[in-house]
């Protein structure tokens, strides 16, 4: 007897449902420690499995492939250098999930996409309470304390708004599947912008807010231009922001922006000193790089005060050096060339969610899911219903005995 996945629809759903619910909330928060081992197991289970129905029924793609060697080459630089290869399995293990379900139903993705909202939009509204319950989460904030720890959604401020990009994304993706999900998505997004301005995480709400607009522009082909356009500015404050580290504070032009017309902290709160560290830290170790590295590796290499570079590239370059940037900036472009070639509104929301991921990704770094989440949901978006099952098999498939 042969189980055919790709009839049922529900197992996927829940599983999607599963792998947002576990990379959103902080079960420590609720001092519910079994509840995440036990969703980690659900997430090692479902790899094992579909990874076990592709090969056997269909084959594995071409895309799926270049992302589990890019995570191998991160968990082998990572036991190179003795580093944190708990942290890697953790956050493997939902990520391959994710990675296996798309593929397996490669020509159709709706249940995922909807399970996928179920588990934000509940992980959301759950966090929401928490914090009206606890209101000294965003009250010390608005004080200007930004230590305070022990938040619902990402257990951290700082970590809130891409949980909520993906949530919005998610739902307005639904649009196309049924109109009645209008009806989550003007509350999600009233509860998502309000949470962002309690916690005061201004980067995030601009983000959101700027996803919103570029949703709601009548015409698609002015609001890819505005994309574009956005995502040529985050390139040029890459390399000559973030590549520079403390160099802009020695820039009269920079500081007049930044301080005189912005009226920010020249240093981004401290984050020039951080990327100043890892520059340094990747001219040692260009090619490997240091793998996932423990907090106290952290500490001790890179600064006192703060866990990671707060920069998606930078992080890139340090957990696996030029090939891990070289691998997500393929896989990323790869991707979104895909998803353009639809014209419709829905592929414009995708392109919009992954200009404004990569603005936010500017100042902070995310969990390793969170990051390949936008690029997984583009990629299979955008060959969704690309030509014939067989077309798609003759071109993208490389492992099917």
């Amino acid at each position: 007897m042969t189980i055919n996945l790709k009839e049922l629809k529900v197992i996927p759903a829940l599983m999607a449902l599963v792998f947002a619910m576990y990379n959103s909330l902080t079960f420590t928060a609720l001092e519910m420690q079994s509840a995440s081992y036990m969703s980690l197991g659900i997430m090692l289970l479902t790899s094992c499995l579909t990874a076990v129905f592709i090969v056997h029924q269909r084959g594995i793609s071409r895309f799926a492939l270049c992302v589990l060697m890019l995570l191998l080459w991160v968990a082998a630089v990572t036991m190179l250098n003795g580093n944190d290869l708990k942290n890697w399995v953790y956050q493997s293990a939902s990520l391959t999930a994710l990675l296996f379900l798309f593929d397996y139903y490669r020509e159709d993705i709706r249940p995922l996409v909807i399970g996928l909202l179920i588990g934000f939009t509940i992980s959301i509204y759950a966090a929401i309470l928490h914090m009206i319950m606890n209101p000294h989460l965003w009250v010390t904030l608005a004080n200007e304390n930004k230590n305070v720890t022990g938040f619902l959604l990402g257990g951290n401020y700082n970590q809130t708004g891409p949980r909520l990009l993906c949530a919005l994304v998610a739902n307005v993706i639904c649009l196309k599947y049924s109109k009645w999900f209008w009806v989550n998505l003007i509350p999600l997004t009233v509860v998502s912008l309000a949470m962002l301005f309690m916690v005061q995480s201004m980067t995030a709400l601009v983000g959101l807010l700027l996803f919103l607009i570029f949703c709601l522009l009548p015409s698609r082909r002015f609001s890819r231009l505005c994309i574009t356009g956005m995502l040529c500015a985050v390139i040029f404050f890459q390399v000559f922001v973030c590549f520079n580290g403390k160099g802009i504070e020695n820039n009269e032009y920079a500081t007049w922006l930044v301080v005189d017309v912005l009226g920010k902290d020249i240093t981004f709160t401290y984050r020039t000193d951080l990327w100043d560290a890892a520059m340094r830290l990747f001219t040692e170790s260009p090619l490997l790089g240091y793998g996932l590295p423990t907090t106290e590796w952290y500490y001790s290499n890179l600064a006192s005060f703060a866990i990671g570079p707060h920069n998606l590239i930078l992080g890139l370059m340090l957990f696996g050096g030029v090939p891990a940037v070289l691998g997500y900036v393929g896989l990323a472009t790869y991707s979104i060339v895909g998803v353009l070639r639809k014209k419709d509104r829905y592929a414009t929301a995708l392109y919009a969610a992954f200009g404004v991921w990569s603005l936010m990704s500017l100042m902070e770094i995310y969990s390793t899911p969170i990051i390949f989440f936008f690029i997984i949901l583009i990629y299979y978006y955008g060959r969704e219903e690309e030509g014939s099952e067989t077309q798609n098999e003759e071109r993208d498939i490389v492992v099917n005995p």
